[in-house]
């Protein structure tokens, strides 16, 4: 059986092993040397599969809503570097929960990815409208809000180009 199975001699659950298996990837994501983090953003995306990248994403939004100030902080560095898989990973957070200061803190990364990207998902739209009826307060609804007219910006930008004139083919985000 492959190293994510789980066996009788193996009493770890799946999830949990897949999960201890990317903490080594998720601590280089989140490392104060912002070269070395620089690095690992750009090893992930360039060979891990979008469902890693997004398991990578899940991770980083724990560490940024349960981590401290300087993990927070490299946690949101490393999610905006990620962009269109990590922006995903956030608008189903932000749907998800009912915290208002969880909200509010999500909504202004997803805010702080949007302002990075080239252009933005239409489907966004529809979480953070969904996310804005869910608001758990009126500070979370106008965090959403501001969120959603970054995404908006992002969303009227011109599509990147390949440099031939030809639009650029984005990497999957979900």
């Amino acid at each position: 059986m492959g190293w994510l199975s789980s066996t009788p001699s193996s009493p770890v659950p799946l999830a949990e092993s897949v999960r201890e298996a990317l903490t080594p990837l998720v601590n280089a994501l989140t490392q104060p040397d912002e070269a070395a983090r620089q690095a690992a953003v750009r090893h992930v995306l360039a060979v891990c599969l979008p469902q890693v990248i997004r398991l990578l994403c899940e991770r980083l939004v724990e560490r940024l809503l349960q981590g401290g100030e300087a993990t927070c902080r490299l946690a949101l560095a490393s999610l905006v570097e990620i962009g269109g898989p990590a922006a995903r990973v956030v608008a189903d957070r932000l749907t998800g929960t009912r915290a208002s200061g969880v909200q509010v803190r999500l909504a202004d990364t997803l805010a702080a990815i949007g302002e990075r990207l080239p252009q933005a998902d239409p489907d966004w739209y529809i979480d953070l409208g969904i996310a804005r009826r869910l608001a758990a307060s009126d500070e979370a609804r106008k965090a959403i809000d501001r969120a959603a007219g970054v995404m908006r910006a992002a969303s009227e930008r011109p599509a990147p180009t390949s440099g031939h004139g030809a639009p650029a083919v984005a990497r999957a985000t979900r």
